[in-house]
């Protein structure tokens, strides 16, 4: 995907539909001096963060100096307004809201799975 997001070339190997699909699925991606930015339904550009990242940015947009024990899309919003994502951006903030234990011993219980 890099050398593609690079290029704007599939690879000779693929067969066609895989390159219609690749090209489809990339128009959404972009890279600049090898940072990733997805550009979301909004028409707005936003980091991609590596998997690795996403438990300090959850915790800070959750509870940090920023946060407020927000719910799940409120804390998802956050993340989007400070210009970061990755695929499942809202789902794992719902789960973080979900997992706090303040926000269920003081707030409105969520439902744990």
């Amino acid at each position: 995907m890099h050398q593609f997001l690079t290029t704007r070339i599939p690879p000779e190997k693929m067969d066609r539909d895989k390159r219609k699909r690749l090209t489809i699925r990339s128009c959404h991606f972009y890279l600049i001096q090898d940072t990733l930015y997805h550009k979301g339904a909004d028409s707005i550009w936003r980091c991609a963060v590596c998997s690795d990242e996403k438990e300090g940015i959850l915790r800070e947009a959750h509870c940090g100096i920023a946060g407020g024990h927000y719910a799940g899309h409120a804390t998802a919003w956050k993340i989007w307004q400070s210009g970061l994502w990755w695929p499942t951006t809202s789902k794992d903030a719902i789960q973080y809201g979900k997992e706090c234990d303040l926000c269920q011993k003081l707030g409105q219980p969520l439902e744990k799975p």
